[in-house]
Order: structure tokens, then sequence, then C-alpha cells
């Protein structure tokens, strides 16, 4: 059993069901049939012994009548298709119908004898056909009847023959049974029809547990479908089973649920991985400069090559060197996670003027020393925002910073705040700097590209790629427009967003 498959269970268990509940029902009806049919018999016999018995008291009283009596039998026999006998107290038989054969039985009518040519009897009622006898039938039924052997009788009744006079004895009995088993084979035949009955249930039944099982196993061999395709690895298969609601709907949307989470955690593996070869690409590439620089720098000292002075420029050179890689090491990896999409933001709302001023008000000593003025442009309503504010102020210092230092003495950098259509705000920085070529501009937010124009300007190249990244983790964006010679304006669109979702 174990080795069939679920759909041939089914079927079985259809069948076997099948079978038992029609063997039970059968053996059921059988008995209460058969019982129903003996009691029927036994009262229609009951019931025509009492009604011959009643014809019979004027033929018994005063004196019995044996030639009527005999008519009376025969003809209650023939009606009755059973056998009668009349009989005396002393069970002295007066008149029986079975001396003759059931196929040569007579009848009298106006004087004539027809005899019981043909009788047929089926389930649906009995057909019989007499023929007219030539002569008297006197002669015949003088004759003394001849006790019948008991064992023919199937069933008896019997019924006194009285005269309700009290006074007056019991003149005899009328004794009514059945010639065959009329009932058993009407209810043989019955049995039949219900056993036809129950096979074709069966077949029914199997039929059934056909489609039944069909409409179970094609969701379930989908779903292995789809399994053995996500074992060879195609991670995007789902189980389709639109508007199934019942216990398979509900196992492949389980499944399909298990599949998305099992795709994302592959997908954050990949990105990792992705994440960690760039930061390796880029590391190797940004601190290849500072560590042969440090290394230069070392070898020359401990030659004794250098004088004191020389020892002192070496020096600073190494801790400028030293900051640099320090400030790789912080921020390049983060970098390369939030363009992964693997740092988790830490949501805060917001007023982001206070943000925006918070950030700006640190760049205004350095602004002044160089006579550049900075100014800052409110919204005329507070807006707040949901923000990391932490990674928001980093990208914001990183457009002031830029700003200004790339604006000349006496310029102007403005920082202004705008509401778009409540859904998001706009942050832009604008200078008063030496503009960006056509040919840069495509470039600026790329890992540690530099123009031409900025070569003389110490930075890293990772500025901005870091201002990109924080609006995209966010769902905003950056924009650059600039006029070379004239200013340069970058743009961090910002959504106002929502309350994240609590854990």
């Amino acid at each position: 059993m174990s080795s069939l498959s679920i759909r041939w269970r089914l079927i079985l268990s259809y069948a076997l069901l099948t079978v038992v509940t029609v063997g039970m029902m059968l053996g059921l009806s059988a008995t209460l049939l058969r019982q129903s049919v003996d009691q029927q018999e036994r009262d229609s016999l009951q019931a025509n012994a009492d009604a011959i018995a009643q014809q019979a008291v004027p033929l018994m009283w005063p004196a019995p009548q044996p030639r009527a009596l005999q008519q009376l039998a025969r003809a209650s026999a023939f009606l009755g298709n059973v056998r009668v006998r009349i009989v005396t107290e002393d069970q002295t038989v007066l008149a029986d119908s079975g001396q003759r054969a059931p196929d040569t039985q007579e009848i009298m009518i106006d004087g004539k004898t027809f005899r019981l040519v043909r009788r047929e009897d089926s389930y649906w009622g009995v057909r019989f056909v007499f023929q007219e006898v030539n002569g008297s039938a006197d002669a015949e039924t003088t004759t003394p009847p001849q006790a019948q052997p008991e064992a023919a009788l199937v069933r008896v009744s019997q019924s006194a023959i009285t005269t309700g006079n009290a006074r007056v004895p019991t003149l005899g009995f009328v004794q009514v049974s059945n010639l065959r088993q009329t009932g058993s084979a009407n209810l043989g035949q019955t049995l039949q029809t219900l056993g036809a009955a129950g096979i074709a249930a069966l077949v029914c039944a199997v039929l059934i547990g056909l489609a039944i099982s069909h409409s179970l196993m094609v969701p379930l061999r989908k779903l292995a479908g789809v399994s053995s395709r996500m074992a060879q690895g195609d991670l995007s298969a789902r189980a389709d089973m639109p508007g199934r609601q019942d216990e398979i709907g509900q196992l492949a949307e389980q499944f399909n649920q298990m599949a998305a989470k099992l795709q994302q955690s592959f997908a954050a593996l990949q990105s990792e991985r992705d994440a960690l070869r760039h930061f390796i690409g880029d590391a190797s590439h940004e601190l290849r400069t500072p560590i042969t620089s440090l290394k230069l720098y070392n070898e020359l000292m401990r030659d004794g090559v250098a004088d004191e002075q020389a020892r002192a420029e070496f020096l600073a050179e190494s801790e400028k060197q030293l900051n640099r890689l320090q400030w790789i090491t912080q921020n390049l990896l983060d970098l390369s996670r939030l363009d992964a999409g693997l740092t988790q933001l830490n949501l805060t709302r917001e007023d982001i003027d206070d943000v925006v001023l918070s950030v700006a008000a640190s760049f205004k000593p350095v602004a002044a020393d160089r006579a550049i003025e900075l100014t800052v442009r409110k919204l005329a309503e507070p807006v707040r925002v949901w923000v990391d504010r932490a990674r928001i102020e980093m990208a914001l210092s990183n457009l002031i910073d830029n700003a200004v230092k790339f604006t000349p003495e006496h310029g102007r950098v403005e920082v202004a705040i705008l509401a778009v259509a409540h859904a998001s705000v706009e942050i832009s920085v604008k200078d008063s700097g030496m503009g960006i070529s056509a040919e840069d501009l495509p470039h600026v937010f790329e890992r540690f590209y530099r123009g031409q124009a900025t070569q003389a300007v110490p930075g890293h190249g990772l500025g901005l790629a870091i201002v990109q990244s924080v609006a995209q983790a966010h769902g905003g964006q950056v924009g650059v427009t600039s006029e070379v010679g004239v200013s340069s304006t970058f743009t961090l669109h910002i959504p106002i967003g929502k309350a994240p979702a609590s854990n």
C-alpha cells in the first residue's frame, strides 16, 4: 500500500468505502425486506383463511357439503394462488385444492369448466391462459380429496369455521398455504437489482475518485515541479494557483512566501558579496597611493637621508596619508553596503529645517575665514520628514563642504529648502565657484572620480558617491546642474516618507 501513489490511494479508499457502505445497506435491506415479505405473506394468508372460513360456514352447517366445499377450495386457491384445505375438527379432509397440479387447475363459470393451460409468474405479475373443458366436471369433483404431503407446504395459516354461537362447537378449519415461495423469489430479484445498483455505485465512486484525485494531484504535481526548478537553482520559480482557497492553495501561498524569502536571502548574500568585491577593488585602488607614500617616507627616514626639516615634512605628509587611510576605512565599506541596500536606516521624524541649519552652522567658521557668504533659506512652514538623521547630515556635509571648497574668496554659497507637493522636500546647494565641465558632469557621482579642474583641491573622490547612496537609500535622488566659471547647483530630493513598520 505504501508504494501506491496518493491518487490511487484516494481511488481505492473511495471504492472500499463504497463497497462497505453498499454491502451494509444490502445486508440491512435484505433482512428488513425478508421480514417485511414474511409478515405480509403471513398476514395475507391469514386474511384469506378468515375470508374463506366465513364463506364455508353455510356449507358446513348443519351438515358438510363436500362438493360445494371442494369448489370453494379450488376457486379460492385459484384466485389466491395458494393451496386451500378444509378439514373437520379431527383433521379429516373435506376439501383440498391441491389434489390437482397447479398447471391443471379448473374453474367453473355458468356451468362450464375452464382449465388453466399456462401460467407464467414474474416479478411484475401473473399471466395465465384458460381453455374450456368439454363435459361435466362433476365426475372429477366427486372423487374424495387425497391428502397431500405436508412437506410440500411452505407456510400455513389456519382459521376456525364457527357460527358465532357459543353453543355450537367449531365446525372445522380452513388451512391456507403457499404452494411456492413467491415472496422469496421476488425478494431475490429485488436483491439482484440492489446488487446491480451497488455495482453501479462502485463504478461511480471510482470515476468520482479519479476526478477528485486528478483535481488534487494537478496542483501537487505543479508544486513538485516548482520545487524541482528551485532545487536546480531557479529561485524565481513560483506556484501559480490563483483563486484557490483550500489547503492546497494555502500550501502554495506559504511555499511562494518561503521561496520569496529564500530568493531575498540569496539576493542579499549576492549583494553582500558584490559590495565586498567593490570594497576590495576600491580599497586596493585607493589605498595604494598612501601606502606607497608611507613606505617611501619610512625608508628615507630609516636610511638617514633626510635632514631635520625634511623629516618634519615627511612626518606631516605621513600624517596626511594616515588621515586619508582612516577616512577611507571608515567610509568605503559603509558606502559599499549602502549601494547594495544592506544597511538598515534608523528612521526618525525630523524637522528638515533643523537638520539643514545644524549642518550649515558647522561650516560657517570655515566660510567666514574665506569671506564666503553662507546663507540658508528655510521653508515658510515647518516640514517633518522620516530620515536617518546621521546619514542625511553626512550627505549635506559633503555637498556644503564641496561648495565651500570650490568657491573662491568673497564668493557665495546658498542652501535652500523647498517642499514639493507635500510628498518630498528639495534641498539645493548652490555655489559661485568654478563650475563643472560638460565632460566631467556625467561622472561626478562615480567613486574616486575627480575632474581635471579639481586635481589641485584636496579630496578623495568619494563625497558625491556617498551623497548619491544616501539619497537612494531614502528613496530619493540627487542631481546637478552647472555652468563653467559661473556656478554649480546640487539638488537633493528626499521623500517625506512614513513611519517604519514595527517588528
